[in-house]
């Protein structure tokens, strides 16, 4: 539904932001101006079954909000009316609170697969530059990546994903593994870590031996920094893609990967599907390995940047030397937004999202 380059300068969404400056309402768009740190949010539902749907739901297939096939035009009518649904009952007055006492409620939700969102509080910082994004942005980004690559027709490139749930959960285990002198017994086969690569854990979760690649959403606590992680099984590397490269984000990015570079092998291990000719596995750390020449941000959007790194290579498309975070964030902002809409409208659930209910048709 979008171009990742495309040319945005002349399209509503910049005339509209045009529009909002003039009526000085630039530093409201902006949200509040204190630094605020990514925030791995406790307490919210995750869903595990996907709940009953209307007796006239279809399902199709292809459909999803993140594709990089279609422009989003200055002629489309779409992004005035996405853009006039974020920015309706804002609170002129207080810029800590956004909308207006009982104006941020969606009703009903929008469902987004392993999410609803209920809040416009959510597309709010989605769109505007600066925001924070919490997992819960990051975590349906990645379903519907993961998604895209297990169903599309012609995948380019043969991955899956993990979600936030996983960087906290091998974590976890890494800390209890060193405390305990590298006890190897802590990884088995029935550990979380083992569901998630035999692709049971999450919805639309493919088996890693299947993948060439898998992304890591990691979360670098001490830093409150969001980076991408991608593992290229075969060559036995973790690239880092890192926003906001310094010696000191460098060393810490290292450290945050360090659980997935050593108790991995040891978990691939436990599966004939990763054995080659019958040679047992190396259980060698893998190596981390930093990506470098990457744009970098000057603000608080490295959620922003990490999932855009991840469309980039999924599309096996250059990331570009210079990253228009504020086109980043209105196509994701605008093109959920239209996705929720036509679901709701429609009735509609695709792949993984609801039970079979006759026969599919296909939306390009």
């Amino acid at each position: 539904m979008w171009s990742l380059h495309s040319d945005f300068e002349d399209t509503v969404l910049t005339s509209w932001r045009k529009e909002a400056k003039r009526s000085n309402l630039a530093t409201l768009s902006k949200g509040p101006n204190r630094a605020r740190a990514p925030q791995l949010q406790t307490g919210r539902v995750r869903r595990l079954s996907p709940p009953a749907q209307p007796a006239s739901a279809s399902r199709v297939g292809a459909a999803y909000p993140l594709s990089l096939q279609q422009l989003l035009s200055a002629s489309s009518p779409c992004a005035t009316r996405e853009w006039d649904y974020i920015y309706d009952q804002k609170n002129l007055h207080d810029k800590e609170k956004v909308y207006l006492k009982g104006k941020d409620k969606i009703v009903p939700p929008f469902r987004f697969g392993v999410e609803d969102v209920a809040t416009k509080m959510w597309f709010h910082k989605l769109a505007y530059p600066g925001q924070c994004l919490t997992n819960s942005h990051l975590d349906i980004i990645f379903y519907y990546l993961r998604k895209k690559g297990k169903y599309a027709k012609e995948p380019k490139v043969k991955f899956t994903t993990t979600d936030c749930l996983f960087f906290k959960t091998i974590h976890a285990l890494y800390e209890k593994f060193i405390a305990q002198k590298k006890n190897l017994s802590l990884i088995t086969a029935q550990h979380a870590i083992a569901d998630y690569i035999r692709g049971r854990k999450m919805l639309c979760g493919s088996p890693w031996h299947l993948c060439d690649h898998v992304f890591f959403i990691i979360h670098m606590e001490t830093e409150s920094h969001w980076i991408l992680g991608r593992l290229n099984i075969e060559e036995r590397r973790v690239y880092m893609y890192n926003s906001l490269s310094t010696a000191m984000k460098d060393s810490a990015a290292i450290k945050a990967c360090q659980p997935f570079a050593v108790l991995l092998p040891h978990f691939f291990a436990l599966f004939d599907e990763f054995k080659k000719e019958n040679k047992p596995i190396c259980l060698d750390p893998f190596e981390a390995v930093k990506v470098d020449g990457l744009p970098q941000q000057t603000s608080n959007d490295c959620g922003c940047f990490v999932a855009s790194f991840a469309e980039y290579f999924i599309d096996m498309k250059p990331i570009p030397p210079i990253f228009d975070v504020e086109k980043h964030r209105d196509r994701l902002a605008v093109l959920f937004y239209k996705y929720a809409r036509m679901k709701e409208v429609e009735f509609i659930d695709s792949e993984d999202e609801a039970p079979p209910k006759g026969p599919k048709k296909n939306l390009s």
